[in-house]
């Protein structure tokens, strides 16, 4: 009868599967072919549950887009089902095998047992074992059914690489238990003995060709239950593919009183008071009633989620779409997975179905299309805290004081849905729910691919903080018993309540996983020891305060939370008064030279006073030894390990002061700027490093001049009265200032309508300044030059360039370091993001393409538009995030738009789509402009990217991103972050060597002539502090001169090697008399005929570039055949 009706089951799902297909391609075609899908506007979003959903065809940004990947997602994640007739035969042959199973009369414990043994059969007892002398027997009946559960049984599942998993539900009879079975285990043993038998059953068989093993449901060492797989052709290509069976136990749902399984109750009595005596002394044994009590229900849920789908069309592909979320976010039924899996997922749906909000509304309509169904359902989870306040479906007695953790309660069926979860878990799961909810809020980001594509369980990349404990150092020094599954639940329990009272507000979300158990051959015992396990730990941090010195705890007249404040912390407690003049009790940690962030010590403490010293010791702090590798050439205080700092920068302020001062100029000085943000160790700097000196990247101050007829109407002459007024600036300041030194710089000596001069500026704090002169004239003037020429006018395409070079110093760079600065106050972890994600391109040598400003721009994505996460709380977690997203993003198709101030609205985005378009119309094959990276305060969205980074040095940026990305996924916790910066040389065609030496020694020699002014001419836009720097000198000349032919990457600053990649389409051309490289004749047969050309003499070049470099070059690799 049950098999009958699961298979009715099946057939019914299956025909609304098929109607749903035919309904979903019906649109799309419609939308394919222009059809009038009218998008509605979704105003409701952020006002109630009830009206969260937009409509099916307007889901996200309007558009019908969003909906045509939901479809396409559902129809590629679902195994394609009558495909799959092969399975069905195999669940029959399994059946039938389980059938023929002969029954045996009950016998002990003991006599069972021996008797498995005797056929090569471990029974899987319970973790707590059955004692030898009880009375009551085991023994093995025909199970009074057998169906198929589960997600494949609901037409629900996933593909999978590992094969398709389905879930068989055997029923145990009635006859085998007594009506006190449910205390003590006894059901549990009985369990055991029956599914050992079932495995004794089929292994014996000679028709049934399975592997078997046993493993526990959900890690539940309460539930053992068997694994059957074998091997089959995969109906979606020729490789073959694993089926997996799982072998549940199940029971009669009145096997047992709901009532004597309430969460409230204990079911586990050892003392010797009566029953109901015990009772009241005896702490609830919530999960072991619900696990006794869901293998009651296994028939009751099929039907009542098979009931849901036949009332709500949608709640299928809704189920779908949950899973796809939780799969993709590292969420399971198991307990290693946070105890909230598809299963969970579909029963909160159905149960939100049936309730009401205090309106007498429906909580989540059966009218909702799939994606309503599961936006509503994150909202539900995102917003109500079913710890503090539970919920009750058709509540009947309200008894949860004791009841720890979070509770949908199913008054129905007397079951507590989320009752694996734990608070740990459940705060992971709100967080991941409320981020995803912001995400499809969020207009300016990827949705579809962020919500269900990305992979979002790598705990580097999920938390801002990460570290793992040995589950060993948990437990009591004294007990030498293995670690079981309890234990370690116990462990991290015990573990997560020390850290979530320490950490207080420094962490949002603490979340303490469980290991996972593992599968174990059914003619061996269990071997499930954890002792050796680790526990991996998460932290999202409050960034503001998660590393502040001072801890600021209750008031020392609050008698009761001082005390327990003191018996938490200890010695380390002690009282201050405030400057308000209130006392609390507080916590110091002094900054010491060497140590650890104030994050690690803290935690070390805590685990010390309450643990153990092992437990200290063992932790594993991994984000600490990340961040050590990646920042140790770029933050030194140890109270910032994690964070990064902005302090004014004294030099600075003085010098705009002593500016503002000067007298006896021409014009009168109107405004003195600092362009780059004053932040002590500034992301815009880079140190260049010349022997065991070190010197950095000037800070950009603009220097404005009062407005006067008297400026030059001429741009030639305009950029000839800048240079006069920057050697009088320099006059004066050398002047009035003591140890103070200026040397004159020809930024482009090539543009005579460009900016031509700047001024470097070093005080004898080795602090250097660039300044520039800003006329605000000089824009109108570039204006008119560029209206009055034709397009073939050389002195046009100099004024196009001018202007470009004008926005960039004096426009765009202003307003880009100014909304830098107030970003990086905001959020304190962007400054060392930026700086790491410059040590990363600089390591793989593409700082000649890849600017400074787009590296932050790109790693201000992370932080302004963090969906799915929120915004990252320290710099290991930006910078593994940037990485992740440049691996991900299609420049080519994609355009990058953010929003750093306000006002960017969907007439601004789309405004700047148009424009990326517009520049693929006029530019298909990317020559000019290869990534558009626009913003609210930079609309043009080339303003950093024009030519720069070129096509080919785009993707060489993007390809090394993604093996980066790979490498953090791959490797999870065990990274090592020194992998991350090393650069792939063997990918270029020939490497160069450089003499460092010979540069710290030429750099020198020019430092301390002094007693000149340095007028240098140089075509690069960063200009290099006082001294000379002759391996970016070698690299402008070998970009000049073969730049045509030959690909450079280097790092400009502190590189020793100069890599090339030869150019494939200008490696062969037609000969002609006057060549700029050396050539040698070739004959290329084409269409039948013979051609003379001539392609690059490769060896002739090198040793060009050998000569040209001098002592400078130590060596010249070839890398690949020539």
């Amino acid at each position: 009868m049950a098999n009958k009706m699961a298979n009715e089951m099946a057939n019914e799902m299956a025909t609304h599967q098929h109607k749903r297909r035919k309904l979903a391609l019906t649109q799309q075609e419609q939308a394919t072919l222009g059809g009038a899908i009218v998008p509605r506007l979704d105003r409701s979003f952020d006002v109630d549950i009830q009206n969260s959903g937009d409509t099916y065809d307007s889901i996200a940004n309007n558009s019908s887009i969003f909906k045509l990947k939901l479809d396409h997602l559902l129809e590629t994640v679902q195994p394609v089902y009558h495909k799959l007739s092969h399975i069905d035969d195999t669940l029959r042959e399994l059946k039938r095998c389980i059938e023929n199973i002969p029954d045996h009369e009950p016998m002990t414990i003991t006599e069972g047992e021996n008797l498995m043994k005797a056929r090569n059969i471990y029974v899987p007892w319970p973790e707590q074992r059955p004692s030898r002398d009880v009375a009551y027997t085991v023994s093995y009946r025909r199970p009074s059914s057998i169906f198929v559960i589960g997600s494949y049984a609901r037409r629900s599942a996933l593909r999978s690489r590992n094969g398709l998993t389905v879930d068989l539900a055997i029923t145990m009879p009635s006859k085998l238990f007594q009506p006190k079975d449910y205390l003590n285990h006894r059901y549990f043993y009985k369990r055991a003995y029956f599914l050992a038998a079932i495995a004794d059953g089929i292994s014996n068989r000679t028709d049934c060709h399975f592997h078997l093993e046993f493993s526990y449901q959900s890690d539940s060492p309460l539930q053992p239950i068997l694994i059957a797989s074998t091997k089959g052709e995969d109906s979606y290509g020729p490789h073959r593919s694993d089926i997996r069976i799982r072998l549940l136990i199940a029971a009669d749902a009145n096997l047992f009183p709901a009532a004597k399984l309430h969460p409230a109750k204990n079911c586990i009595r050892t003392g010797k008071l009566s029953g109901s005596r015990e009772n009241v002394l005896k702490p609830p044994t919530a999960f072991y009633n619900a696990s006794l009590r869901s293998e009651c229900l296994s028939m009751s849920y099929l039907k009542f989620l098979h009931s849901t789908s036949m009332n709500a069309d949608t709640f299928p592909a809704a189920c779908v779409l949950g899973s796809v979320w939780l799969q993709q976010r590292g969420f399971g039924s198991s307990l290693s997975g946070g105890g909230f899996g598809s299963f969970e997922w579909a029963c909160t749906i159905a149960l939100l179905m049936q309730m009401t909000d205090q309106n007498g509304r429906s909580i989540l309509s059966k009218g909702y299309s799939h994606y309503q169904t599961f936006k509503a359902t994150l909202r539900y989870l995102a917003h109500r805290d079913l710890v503090s306040d539970p919920a009750i479906v058709k509540p009947g007695a309200q008894w949860f004081q004791e009841t720890a953790g979070p509770i949908l309660f199913d008054g129905a069926r007397g079951m507590n849905i989320l009752f694996k979860m734990s608070q740990s878990s459940y705060g992971a799961l709100r967080c991941a729910a409320k981020a995803t909810v912001n995400l499809l809020s969020d207009s300016t980001v990827d949705q579809f691919e962020s919500c269900f594509i990305m992979k979002l369980d790598v705990p580097t990349c999920c938390y801002d903080y990460t570290m793992e404990i040995p589950i060993g150092v948990c437990k009591e020094a004294s007990s030498n018993t293995p670690m079981s599954v309890f234990d370690a639940a116990e462990r991290s329990s015990h573990l997560y309540r020390i850290l979530h009272e320490g950490l207080s507000d420094r962490a949002r979300l603490l979340n303490i996983r469980q290991p996972a158990t593992r599968t174990w051959s059914i003619n061996s015992p269990a071997n499930n020891d954890l002792s050796s396990s680790y526990i991996p730990v998460g932290l999202l941090l409050n960034a503001d305060v998660a590393f502040r010195t001072i801890d600021k705890g209750p008031l020392a007249d609050d008698k009761e939370k001082a005390a327990r404040f003191r018996a938490f912390w200890g010695e380390k407690a002690e009282l201050r008064r405030f400057n308000d003049g209130s006392i609390h009790e507080t916590l110091s940690w002094t900054p010491q030279e060497g140590d650890q962030s104030v994050l690690a010590r803290s935690m070390r403490y805590m685990l010390e006073k309450h643990l153990s010293k092992e437990a200290a010791r063992s932790i594993r702090m991994i984000s600490e030894s990340q961040t050590t590798m990646i920042s140790s050439e770029q933050i030194t205080s140890s109270s910032v390990v994690l964070s990064s700092s902005s302090r004014p920068s004294p030099d600075l302020d003085d010098l705009l002061q002593r500016i503002q001062n000067l007298e006896s100029l021409p014009l009168n000085i109107h405004q003195v700027t600092g362009v780059d943000p004053p932040i002590s160790e500034s992301p815009s700097r880079r140190s260049l490093k010349h022997g065991n000196s070190a010197q950095t990247e000037p800070l950009a101050i603009n220097i404005q001049f009062e407005g006067s007829s008297r400026w030059p109407q001429d741009l030639v002459a305009v950029q000839k009265a800048k240079v006069a007024f920057l050697l009088k600036v320099a006059e004066q300041l050398e002047a009035t200032t003591a140890g103070l030194s200026t040397s004159l710089r020809l930024e482009d000596n090539t543009n005579l309508f460009s900016n031509a001069a700047a001024m470097v500026v070093s005080n004898p704090a080795d602090s250097t300044f660039q300044l520039r002169v800003h006329h605000e004239g000089e824009e109108s003037l570039v204006l008119e030059k560029l209206a009055r020429g034709s397009k073939s006018d050389p002195e046009r395409g100099m004024a196009a360039a001018a202007l470009s070079n004008y926005k960039q110093k004096f426009v765009q760079g202003p307003m880009h370091r100014q909304a830098l600065s107030s970003l990086s106050s905001r959020f304190p972890a962007l400054s060392a993001s930026v700086g790491a994600m410059k040590k990363w391109r600089d390591r793989h040598l593409l700082s000649n393409y890849v600017s400074n400003e787009l590296i932050e721009l790109l790693t201000l994505r992370t932080f302004v538009h963090p969906g799915p996460f929120d915004p990252p709380g320290t710099m290991v977690t930006g910078f593994f995030r940037t990485l992740l997203f440049i691996s991900r993003w299609d420049w080519r198709s994609e355009p990058l738009i953010l929003q750093l101030r306000t006002g960017l609205d969907k007439h601004a985005m789309q405004a700047a789509k148009q424009r990326f378009e517009a520049w693929r119309n006029i530019d298909p094959a990317m020559n000019k402009l290869a990534m558009f990276v626009g913003s609210d305060i930079d609309p043009s969205g080339a303003t950093w990217t024009d030519k720069k980074p070129s096509k080919v040095a785009a993707a060489r940026f993007t390809s090394l991103a993604t093996a980066a990305a790979n490498l953090i996924q791959e490797q999870g916790l065990g990274l090592c972050c020194d992998d991350l910066f090393k650069p792939a040389l063997a990918d270029y065609d020939f490497i160069i060597r450089l003499d460092l030496d010979l540069n710290s020694r030429a750099s020198s020699s020019v430092q301390n002539q002094t007693a000149f002014k340095n007028l240098q001419s140089r075509s690069h836009e960063a200009a290099h502090p006082q001294g000379c720097n002759l391996i970016a000198s070698l690299a402008d000349e070998l970009e000049s001169l073969y730049g045509n032919r030959i690909v450079f990457f280097y790092d400009i600053m502190d590189g020793d090697v100069i890599c090339g990649l030869w150019n494939p389409i200008a490696a062969s051309t037609s000969w002609k008399v006057k060549s700029d490289m050396p050539t040698i004749p070739r004959t290329v047969h084409k269409d039948g005929q013979d051609i003379d050309s001539v392609e690059i003499n490769r060896n002739g070049t090198l040793a060009e570039i050998a000569r040209l470099g001098g002592d400078l070059i130590k060596s010249i690799e070839i890398t690949s055949s020539q």
